[in-house]
């Protein structure tokens, strides 16, 4: 289990753990079928195959994947858009209405994380959606996005 350290995680359950040794399993095999130890194998397009295989496995058929392309990256290449795709897991929108000093004092601080950003005086208007949606969609090369509960 992995956690953002925002919140601690519920502990596995039975089918997580089944999961996650399934994979575990399958990506020795495979990797080395394709001359790599596991967590090497783990980065590539068939390590990720693999992983939906596990899950389609414990959890009933979901996941649109292909035993080929556990062995084979090409195989992965020829069913999926060739463009790139960005998916952002997680993204933050904080309503507008929150004015509070502590933050705006941490809006202060994204310029560790951004540089363009230094010297940058937050506004009240960059916590409105629409600046959310220019942000995240308009001004990145973000396809999809999830936006947090938090």
């Amino acid at each position: 289990v992995v956690s953002n350290e925002e919140f601690l995680p519920t502990p596995q359950t039975k089918q997580q753990k089944e999961v996650e040794a399934l994979i575990q399993t399958l990506a020795s095999q495979y990797g080395k079928k394709t001359g790599l130890n596991r967590r090497d194998f783990l980065k590539t397009s068939s390590g990720m195959a693999v992983a939906f295989l596990a899950m389609n496995q414990v959890f009933g058929k979901y996941f649109s994947v292909h035993a080929e392309e556990t062995l084979d990256p090409s195989a992965y290449a020829e069913l999926w858009p060739k463009e790139e795709f960005i998916f952002d897991v997680q993204t933050h929108h904080v309503a507008a209405g929150k004015t509070e000093p502590l933050f705006f004092r941490g809006k202060m601080m994204a310029w560790k994380f951004n540089q363009e950003l230094r010297g940058r005086q937050p506004k009240k208007g960059d916590l409105t959606f629409d600046n959310y949606v220019k942000e995240v969609f308009l001004d990145s090369e973000v396809s999809v996005a999830c936006l947090s509960g938090v």
